[in-house]
């Protein structure tokens, strides 16, 4: 009886070992992060914000990211999700609080909610269009 209480205890400390590991659903392979990025920079489509620029106005626990390959290292381990409009209106998820980076257009976009928890702010980088936020906390706008 005592060997199989450790075998279960064991196999529930490894099984929630697992879960602590795996990565956010939301997390791309290394060339899907480079072309997410490439995309968001291009949907925005204004000089002040290009791979050199962004990652300096962005930070992820107090600490700002490094350069574009830490901003992509961010979309591999899934604790950045990007989210690009393609069309006028609203775009995105609210993503529970989780670190997002909403790419506007030349459209009018409007991101769902900037809904980030302390530290882990909500980025929104508009394009020329007429943008808008309805709910924000704890992120950053710049709107076209």
């Amino acid at each position: 009886m005592v060997r199989l209480r450790k075998l279960s205890t064991l196999t529930a400390v490894g099984l929630l070992a697992s879960v602590l590991v795996v990565p956010s659903a939301s997390a791309v392979t290394s060339s899907e992060a480079t072309t997410l990025l490439s995309n968001c920079i291009a949907a925005i489509n204004d000089p002040l914000y290009t791979r050199a620029t962004l990652p300096g106005l962005m930070t992820y626990n107090g600490v700002t990211y490094a350069n574009d390959a830490a901003i992509e290292s961010a979309l591999v381990a899934g604790t950045l999700t990007i989210w690009i409009a393609t069309t006028s209106g609203s775009f995105g998820s609210g993503n529970g609080g989780a670190s997002d980076l909403f790419c506007g257009n030349y459209q009018d976009n409007t991101p769902t909610d900037l809904d980030s928890a302390a530290g882990k702010r909500d980025y929104f980088f508009g394009g020329a269009g007429n943008d808008s936020v309805n709910n924000m906390w704890e992120s950053v706008f710049y709107g076209g």
